[in-house]
Order: structure tokens, then C-alpha cells, then sequence
């Protein structure tokens, strides 16, 4: 989840860990959200779309402008992780729409092509260009060895680029 101030700057960013080491505050913008305990996949799905439109409301309430934006399908995605994404994507859109907060859906291609000039670019190409963009540097910031662009960092990244096009094309 990413929050652009006004001018298109990064207010606040949020992400999901796994790690403990990862959870809460990481720097005045970045923090993350405790991976929740859950017993199903269903209780998985409902307790990330309940916490994510939580933080989304809040922001409202606190007076920002809220543009939600959400990655749509990747269709190169297969197996049960389609599924998976398909189902966590249908409730969240579910629970903004009956929060009545208005969202749309961003082609991953579109949200590339924004970040790099080119719809089918790498991940890591996406995060270099976040990196240049924004001056931020979250190898360092989450400890990684690495420069890879891996998760949570990629999603970070992608988060940041759906933020900014929403921005752009409100």
C-alpha cells in the first residue's frame, strides 16, 4: 500500500511480512504489517482484504484524497497461485465496494510501461527505476545482501508505480 502526497511524494508505505524482524516501522515512511496468523485460506484471504481496506479507510479519515489502485491479472500467472490471486483480489475488491471506496484496476503491463517505458520489463527493472525515482535504496533499508528485486521490496515497487499512475490518470 502506497500513500503519494500531493505532489506526488511518498507519504506512507505499508507492506505485509513474514518476518519478525520486518514488522512495523522501518523509516518514518515504511512499515510492516504483521503477516496474520490464520487457520484456512479463506481466513487468510478475509483477515489481509479486512487489514489492507482498514488502512485505506483510515487514510480517508484523516482527510487524504484516497486513490485506490489495484494490479490487475497477470495472465502468465498459472497453477493454484492464479487462483489464489484471483480470490484475494475478488473480496478486496468486494470490501472497498462496500465501503463504497472507489478503486480501479491497472494492467501490470500498463503499471511497467509507467515505471520503464516498456509494458513487458523485468521486475528488477521496475525497482531500478523506483530507486531512481524516488531516491530510495530498500536493500539497505530491509538489510538485503542482494540488489535483486525480490518481495516484499518488488511489490513495494509496483505498489509505488499503481500509486503514481492512479495520480497521473485520476
Amino acid at each position: 500500500i502506497v500513500i503519494l502526497s500531493e505532489d506526488g511524494s511518498i507519504d506512507k508505505m505499508w507492506y505485509y511480512s513474514h518476518k519478525l524482524k520486518w514488522d512495523g516501522k522501518l523509516s518514518d515512511k515504511l512499515e510492516g504489517i504483521p503477516y496474520p496468523a490464520y487457520t484456512s485460506e479463506e481466513e487468510r484471504i478475509y483477515k489481509l482484504s479486512t487489514i489492507t481496506t482498514a488502512i485505506v479507510e483510515n487514510e480517508a479519515n484523516k482527510g487524504h484524497d484516497v486513490l485506490v489502485s489495484i494490479e490487475g491479472y497477470s495472465f502468465g500467472s498459472t497453477g493454484m497461485r492464479l487462483f489464489q490471486i484471483a480470490e484475494n483480489t475478488g473480496l478486496l475488491k468486494n470490501m472497498l465496494w462496500l465501503k463504497k471506496i472507489d478503486f480501479n484496476v491497472v494492467p501490470p503491463t500498463t503499471v511497467k510501461k509507467l515505471a520503464t517505458g516498456k509494458g513487458n520489463a523485468q521486475k528488477q527493472v521496475v525497482y531500478d527505476c523506483f530507486c531512481k525515482e524516488t531516491g530510495l535504496n530498500l536493500h539497505d533499508t530491509f538489510g538485503f545482501k542482494s540488489n535483486k528485486a525480490v518481495n516484499p521490496i518488488s511489490d513495494i515497487a509496483d505498489a509505488y508505480w499503481m500509486a503514481k499512475w492512479r495520480m497521473i490518470n485520476q
